[in-house]
Order: C-alpha cells, then sequence, then structure tokens
C-alpha cells in the first residue's frame, strides 16, 4: 500500500505517463486501504471512494474497458456497503456502477456472472423499497450468475453465490416459510461441498454459522433436533472463528449460540439458560456500545430475554398468571433475574433512542414493560412503584405505535397493558380496573371481528371480567355491558373450536345471569341454567371433576332461583357424593347442606 501511495504522490514517477497505469494504480490502492487493518471501515470507505472516482477519471471506458469496468463493480460494492451517507441514494448509486460494468461484461463470462451475483447481494441487504421485491430480485440475480458460475468452471466462486443465495433464503417474504428454509439449507450444504475447513476455512466457518441461523429458525422438522443441529453448527464455527483472529465474527457466533441455547428443548433448563448467558456475556466482551451499538443493544435485549425465563415467565401477557408464575422458576434469585433483565433493557435504551431508532426503542419499552408485570412482593410501595413503571412503559411505547401509524403494535400494546392492569394485585384496584376496561376498548377500534377474530373474541372476555370487576361505577350497569361482551365472544368461540374455552365462557355467562339485577328474574335464572348446562356437556365428572363440581354447585343454585327444585335436589345430592373429593367441599359444605334441607322441604 505504501509503495502505490508513493508511486501516485510523486508526479515525477513513469506512471503518470499513462492514464491507464495511473488508474490502474488508483483501483490497487483503493482496493489495498479497504483490506488494511486498523482502521474505522466509514474512512475506508471513503477514501476507497475517492481514489475510485480518480482511476475512473484517468482510466477511460474507450482507452481500457476492462479495467474501467472491474472499476464500476467495485465502486458499486463500495456504495452498497458505505457506513455514511443517504442509504437510498448508496443503493441507486451502486446499482448504476453494476450496469456500467455490465455495459461492458459481456453475458456469459465469469465477470459478468461476478456482476450479477454484486447486484443480487445489493439487493438483498437494501433497507429501503420493498422487502419481498428486494429479495426476490436479489435471488433472480443469483440465478443469473449461477449460469456462467458453476460448480465445474469456478467452484469457489460457485459457492459464493449459493452461500449468500441461502442466506437470501432465510430471508425472504414470499413462498412458503418451510419451503424457503429448506432451500436455503440446501444452498448452505452445496456450498460446503467446496467450501471445506481445510481449503477455505473462514469461509466454511461462516457458513456453518449460516447453517447454525438457518436451523434455529426452522419451521418443519423437530424443533429439539434443529436447535441441537443448530448448537452443533455453532460450535464448529467457532473452532476457525476465534476471538484472536475473527472477533466480530466470534461474537456473532456466542450471539447466535445464546439465543439457541434458549429455546433448547434438550437437557436441563437452567443449565441451558445459564449457558444462553454465558455465551451472550461472550459476545458482549467484543460488541461494546462504542464499537457496534446496535448488536450491542440486541444482546441486551437477548440477555433480558434470558433472565425472564430464568424468572420463569414467558413473554406473552396472556401466558402471565400473577404470583403463580414464580413456581415455575428455574434460578431461585428471582430477584436479581428481574434486576437483571431490567437492566439489560435500561442499557439498550441507551442506544436505541426515540429519536434514532423508534420501532426498537418502543419495542424495548414494551419488553420491560412485561418485566415490571412480572414483579410481586409482599411490599405495597414496591407493587405500586413498578405499577407506575410499567404504566409508563407502555405509554412510551404508544407515543411511537400511535392507531394511525402503527394500529396492530398500538392495538397489542394496549392489550397487554389491559391485561397488567387487570391482573395487578396491588396498588388502586378500582383505578387499575377503569384503566384495563379503557385499554379494552380502544383495542376492539382496531380488533375487529372482521380482521382479527380470535383477538377481537378474547378481548371481549377479557373486557367482560374486566367489567365485572369493576368497583367505581353502578355494578347492575357494568353487568349490562359485560352480558353482550360473553354473547359476541360466542360467535368466535365455538364448541367446534374449543371446547374448553367455550364452556368456561357458559360458565362465566350463566354467572353473570344468576348475578344479573336487571330484567325479569325468571328469565335470568333460565338463562344462567341454560348456560350451567352447556358447559356441563364439556366440564364431566370423568373428564374434568373439578370443574364438573364447581359448576354443578352454581347449576343447584340456578336450579333453585328459577323453581327447578326436584333436579336441583338431584344434582345437590350428587354433589354431596362427591363430597371432599372437591376442592372446595370446606369452604361450601355448609352451604350445600342447608340448601339441601331446604330443597327437601320444598319437593315435599
Amino acid at each position: 500500500m505504501a509503495s502505490l501511495r508513493a508511486i501516485i504522490d510523486d508526479a515525477n514517477h513513469g506512471v503518470h505517463d499513462s492514464p491507464v497505469l495511473l488508474g490502474a494504480a488508483h483501483w490497487g490502492l483503493a482496493m489495498a486501504v479497504l483490506r488494511h487493518m486498523g482502521h474505522k471501515m466509514a474512512a475506508k470507505q471513503e477514501a476507497a471512494l475517492v481514489l475510485l472516482r480518480r482511476g475512473l477519471d484517468d482510466a477511460l471506458r474507450a482507452v481500457a474497458p476492462l479495467l474501467w469496468a472491474e472499476m464500476q463493480n467495485d465502486l458499486g460494492n463500495v456504495y452498497s456497503y458505505r457506513v455514511t451517507g443517504d442509504k437510498a441514494a448508496n443503493f441507486q448509486i451502486a446499482i448504476r456502477c453494476y450496469y456500467h460494468a455490465l455495459e461492458v461484461r459481456m453475458q456469459g463470462t465469469l465477470a459478468w456472472g461476478e456482476t450479477q451475483h454484486c447486484l443480487g447481494m445489493a439487493y438483498a441487504d437494501r433497507e429501503g423499497g420493498n422487502k419481498a421485491a428486494n429479495m426476490e430480485e436479489a435471488l433472480a440475480y443469483f440465478r443469473r450468475a449461477l449460469d456462467v458460475r458453476t460448480r465445474d468452471a469456478a467452484p469457489l466462486q460457485w459457492a459464493a453465490t449459493q452461500h449468500i443465495m441461502g442466506s437470501a433464503h432465510t430471508g425472504r417474504v414470499n413462498g412458503d416459510k418451510a419451503a424457503n428454509f429448506d432451500e436455503a439449507m440446501a444452498c448452505f450444504r452445496r456450498a460446503l461441498e467446496v467450501w471445506t475447513r481445510e481449503t477455505v476455512p473462514l469461509r466454511w466457518a461462516a457458513t456453518q454459522h449460516s447453517m447454525g441461523s438457518a436451523y434455529t429458525e426452522r419451521v418443519d422438522g423437530d424443533k429439539a433436533a434443529n436447535l441441537e443441529a443448530a448448537v452443533a453448527c455453532y460450535r464448529r464455527a467457532l473452532e476457525v472463528w476465534t476471538r484472536e483472529t475473527v472477533p466480530l465474527e466470534w461474537a456473532a457466533t456466542q450471539h447466535n449460540m445464546g439465543r439457541a441455547y434458549t429455546g433448547r428443548v434438550d437437557g436441563d433448563e437452567a443449565t441451558n439458560l445459564a449457558e444462553a448467558v454465558a455465551c451472550h456475556r461472550r459476545a458482549l466482551e467484543v460488541w461494546t456500545r462504542e464499537t457496534v451499538p446496535l448488536q450491542w443493544a440486541e444482546t441486551q435485549l437477548q440477555l433480558a430475554k434470558v433472565y425472564k425465563r430464568r424468572m420463569g415467565c414467558e413473554n406473552g401477557a396472556e401466558q402471565l398468571i400473577m404470583g403463580k408464575a414464580y413456581a415455575q422458576v428455574v434460578d431461585d434469585d428471582r430477584a436479581a433475574n428481574k434486576e437483571e433483565a431490567v437492566a439489560c433493557y435500561r442499557r439498550a435504551l441507551h442506544v436505541w433512542t426515540r429519536e434514532t431508532a423508534p420501532l426498537q426503542w418502543a419495542t424495548t419499552q414494551v419488553r420491560l414493560a412485561n418485566v415490571y408485570k412480572q414483579l410481586v412482593s409482599g411490599d405495597k410501595e414496591v407493587n405500586e412503584a413498578a405499577m407506575e413503571q410499567m404504566k409508563a412503559c407502555f405509554r412510551c411505547a404508544l407515543g411511537v405505535w400511535t392507531r394511525e401509524s402503527a394500529p396492530a403494535s398500538w392495538a397489542k400494546t394496549l392489550f397487554s397493558m389491559g391485561n397488567a392492569c387487570m391482573r395487578w394485585e396491588g396498588g388502586d384496584k378500582a383505578a387499575n380496573m377503569e384503566e384495563a376496561v379503557a385499554c379494552y376498548r380502544r383495542v376492539l377500534q382496531v380488533w375487529t371481528r372482521e380482521v382479527a377474530p380470535q383477538q377481537w373474541a378474547t378481548t371481549q372476555l377479557n373486557l367482560a371480567f374486566a367489567l365485572r370487576r369493576r368497583t367505581s361505577s353502578d355494578a347492575a350497569t357494568n353487568m349490562e355491558e359485560a352480558l353482550p361482551c360473553y354473547r359476541y365472544a360466542l360467535e368466535v368461540v365455538t364448541r367446534e373450536y374449543n371446547a374448553k374455552v367455550w364452556a368456561r365462557v357458559q360458565f362465566s355467562m350463566g354467572t353473570a345471569y344468576a348475578e344479573r339485577v336487571y330484567g325479569d328474574e325468571a328469565a335470568n335464572w333460565e338463562n344462567a341454567v341454560m348456560c350451567y348446562r352447556r358447559a356441563l356437556e364439556v366440564r364431566t365428572r370423568e373428564a374434568t371433576p373439578q370443574l364438573w363440581a364447581t359448576t354443578t354447585w352454581r347449576l343447584v343454585v340456578a336450579l333453585h332461583g328459577g323453581g327447578h327444585w326436584a333436579e336441583a335436589l338431584e344434582r345437590a345430592r350428587a354433589l354431596q357424593a362427591f363430597g371432599s373429593k372437591w376442592e372446595w367441599w370446606d369452604e361450601t359444605e355448609a352451604a350445600l347442606v342447608s340448601r339441601v334441607a331446604q330443597l327437601e322441604r320444598e319437593v315435599e
């Protein structure tokens, strides 16, 4: 590099007498600068752009067409991966450079195949435009490249295109996802037929890394087997990609292996999660906030996910039952795991700010809210503080995800916030329930029966539950609002769709009719009886004895209230025979005995 720099800087050197040689010198120095270690990538790219433009000024197409095309192709490569400048503008310039190269590079030649390959990479990595269309365009260019980059004619280049085409298939939007991943893995396997550890170890490791990622995300096949294969691929990659030789790639593989261990099915869960933490921490030894802030932030999020798993909780709000989740804890130090998760998310928010990365910032706020949502302690003040922090995080996300800009994310966030408010044990229960009702009503503006029937039905059920627990307004009015919610939900939640959920809704609606103040009393009892009977079609004594007993007790009360004394007495005696096997027997025995005595008098 120093020799080329000296030649270019020496105006008296003979190379300056030949524009073609001077252009070649600028081109050679540009390539040397890009490959030189020890400089920031952005600075190297900008220096290379200047040198390539000077080379093109010297070596004109009319005089040296092959060199001119080579420099156009390389200029396109620099613009494709340029760190600075407008991404869309860089992409357009890169495409223009590649097409200039194709004005000289004849179809059917390896040089033509190289430019097709580069065009494919540009479209595959494009940040703007339509992602589905970009990926289809990329695959079309890769296929054209393989028309000339055959395994026989150019094995190493053939393997390179197979590898990048495999990556494009994993990111493909169109087509069947499972089929896309299977094709991706086929491409990686073809690349490994040429890229062996002995001949090209770094590229072999890169393909093992890619194969590991594909196994991790694979749709088809046994999940446990896929994750075992993913871990094996990552371990093979790490045999070559060491921290000393390629630190950034080593960190990327550690990060991905941590994700695989987080989801691993085989083995001891505590051991898997501990290994996941270790992998992510190793990645953070290289991926620092200063050097690669986005990767650092992403790893913080993955670490937080692991700590949440160690708390015994999943991400989905629907899977959280306050107080019970902690029975599944893997690591006994629950408070420490919670604090670690919170710290990881907060560190990520130092990089993903609302101004620089609003979508990632909003996503992280929701994840942080979910950690606060899982916090249960005996300290009332701590609980109330956590509740307020959770609400603040949700509201931050809703400042980005508006109904107009991101209706799906807006509705999902409000749904999670409503669930948290409804289930929270501490704080102002009346205020929490009002917040839950307001959240669910807004959600239903987006999750309609036509657009999202299942989510619509679930929200109707949650709204009914929140309305019945509401204490800040008239209970009878709340019940009138809750009843239609059950009816709406049952339009989607049929017995054929999900018998257990259908029975649960029938039971809840029966209870609502039994407690109803408005309307004809006899009709309310009849509706309650009808709902309980439907529930018992699924909740049989043989299939679900505890639910059978609870539903039967409610039915006894409704039958008694509706004047069906003989049937009420028969069912009450069946419940007495079940006796202490019922988990609520101690609490209900006295009331049941009294009810049986009263019914016996009325039947006589």
